[in-house]
């Protein structure tokens, strides 16, 4: 994954005031340093003499050390927005990558260490531009100023404040490969904890229902003392770091301390130069105390950018092919998979439906009957072979061409969280009020929302739960046959849509596929769906055993006959036709 670059648009514009804030503090500085000098100077010579200058200097004092404290909230502000700019484009980056990404490779992932990816990896990076980046851009500049700065004095001033810089740089960066390993751990035993109290928590009845609260109870204990172990020794490896900085900030005062020790006694240096020299490493405190917390978020967002290159790799995407452009219109309804592979699910499958023919999809559980939908969805990209709409691969499909050819009700596609009406409106972009209501009134009397909506105290307005979970499972699918047919696609497909449904609800729903105008490809375990379909794809793992009429399938496949027997008092149809190298059993 190809990261943002950091000055680019609006972050160049804070780079730039972070420059300014910069170069200004080192300045107000020396000049606080230099007033405090020359005011200890003449106070020595003359201190019976309080003239009014010297009030003007006293005055000068504390609004130079507000101004400073006036940029550093400033710098503060800064950099927050540039890290915060960066972690958005990132953000966004990423996030195209999960809605774009291969359906199954997404459902592989653990949420709860999705959501630690999204939120505290990101905030990694976040502190890294905000709180390192950023602060040691100004500390570079304070440190140059002030070493000028203590040069003009005398080059021993600069050379012992440097060697003191120096030295507590180089112990901080000695520190960090023990201070990795502490934030990745950290960091791993962070991602397994919100992995499974995600998990548990959309799962408690389960847990209830097999009497495995104590367990889980203490499986959680298990996790907390290794998170609070990680967290402690995390711990204790910044506190190295932020006592190497304290050290070297008292390293550094005593580095200038004897440096004034050669100078003053030999008469190369005044008492005023030690106090200007001690006001000017009193302010590089800070800045040398930011040094030794970028230590410890450049690793942090280095751990973290890694585990988002990881997450980034396990959703590989194909980019759509370029082509000319499509429109939906162009694309009738045939169906066609040409020797399309798919890991684990399905096995160079060629098969076909011509436009506006009403397929039923049989197969044993794992059959791949999911996998082969999701695949003319565009849900999921074949490892190999070709799948076709209307003559047109689906990778050449513009994703919003794609969405007005195909509607598509099933497992993947749960509703939002919202009310009834806005998730049956969800399928419908670009229409202007008064035809977009009407369209939702027809789709909703159609597949039988309107008939459950008339009993709710808000009717359409009903707020939906996320995952439509407030819902019954027949209520559900009639939501989200609603959402797939209010856009008129040309090709719906239903998985597993009549699984759940009341007797009234079914007959909508074969109504619906009856009248509906194009082609209809419908994975199915119930009987009733034979009789809604011109042919029967029957599947099982992951090959087409066979393609036929419902009636031939049912009277010369042993695999079908076994288990379905609806039909078996009408008449044999013609032979069934072999695919695949030949009828199996």
């Amino acid at each position: 994954m190809k990261l943002p670059r950091l000055f680019r648009g609006r972050r160049r514009r804070h780079l730039l005031r972070l420059l300014a804030i910069g170069i200004a503090q080192p300045l107000l500085a020396i000049l606080f340093a230099w007033e405090g000098r020359h005011l200890f100077e003449a106070s020595i010579a003359s201190p019976a003499q309080e003239s009014v200058d010297f009030w003007w200097q006293i005055l000068a004092l504390p609004l130079i050390a507000l101004a400073i404290g006036l940029l550093r909230r400033r710098e503060r502000v800064e950099a927050e927005m540039l890290g915060q700019l960066y972690v958005r484009d990132l953000r966004k980056r990423l996030f195209h990558r999960i809605l774009v990404s291969d359906t199954g490779a997404l459902n592989a992932l653990r949420k709860g260490q999705l959501l630690i990816r999204l939120v505290g990896d990101l905030n990694a990076v976040r502190q890294w531009i905000s709180l390192g980046v950023a602060r040691l851009l100004v500390a570079a500049i304070a440190f140059a100023g002030v070493l000028v700065a203590l040069w003009t004095l005398h080059p021993y001033y600069a050379l012992g404040v440097a060697l003191g810089l120096g030295l507590t740089a180089t112990l901080l960066i000695r520190q960090g490969a023990r201070l990795r390993h502490a934030v990745s751990e950290s960091r791993r035993r962070q991602g397994y904890l919100a992995a499974n109290l995600t998990e548990k928590i959309a799962v408690v009845p389960t847990i209830r229902l097999f009497a495995r609260i104590d367990h889980e109870r203490r499986r959680l204990a298990r996790q907390n003392r290794r998170l609070i172990e990680a967290a402690r020794l995390k711990a204790a490896r910044i506190g190295d770091l932020r006592a190497t900085v304290e050290v070297g900030i008292g390293i550094t005062l005593v580095a200038a301390l004897a440096a004034a020790g050669r100078l003053v006694p030999a008469g190369l240096g005044s008492p005023g130069d030690l106090l200007a020299v001690f006001f000017l490493v009193a302010f590089l405190a800070t800045p040398l105390r930011h040094f030794g917390r970028a230590q410890e978020y450049r690793l942090g967002s280095e751990v973290a950018l890694d585990n988002l290159q990881r997450l980034a790799d396990r959703l590989p995407r194909r980019s759509r092919r370029t082509s000319a452009p499509i429109r939906p219109e162009d694309v009738n309804g045939e169906v066609v998979l040409e020797n399309v592979s798919v890991q684990g699910a399905l096995r160079s499958l060629s098969v076909s439906a011509r436009a506006d023919e009403k397929i039923a999809i049989l197969g044993p559980n794992g059959a791949g009957k999911s996998t082969l939908l999701c695949l003319l969805a565009g849900l999921r990209h074949p490892d190999s072979g070709r799948v076709l709409l209307g003559g047109v691969e689906v990778e050449r499909l513009p994703p919003g061409a794609l969405a007005e050819l195909v509607g598509y009700v099933g497992p993947e596609a749960p509703l939002l969280r919202g009310t009834l009406r806005s998730n049956i409106l969800y399928g419908l972009q670009g229409f202007p009020a008064a035809d977009a209501e009407a369209r939702l009134q027809r789709v909703a009397e159609r597949c039988g929302v309107s008939e459950f909506a008339s009993r709710l105290a808000d009717g359409l307005e009903t707020r939906v739960s996320e995952g439509g979970s407030n819902l019954s499972q027949g209520q559900q699918v009639r939501v989200g046959l609603a959402r797939a047919l209010i856009g008129e696609p040309r090709i719906l497909l239903l998985d597993e849509t009549d699984a759940h449904l009341d007797p009234v609800a079914q007959e909508a729903l074969e109504e619906v596929i009856r009248a509906f105008p194009g082609t209809v490809l419908l994975a199915s375990h119930r009987n009733d769906a034979l009789r809604l379909a011109d042919r029967v794809w029957l599947l099982d793992h992951g090959e087409l055993i066979a393609a036929g009429e419902p009636e031939s399938l049912l009277a010369r496949h042993k695999l079908v006959s076994s288990r379905q027997e609806i039909l078996s008092n009408k008449p044999t149809g013609p032979l069934l036709r072999p695919v695949c190298g030949g009828e199996k059993s």
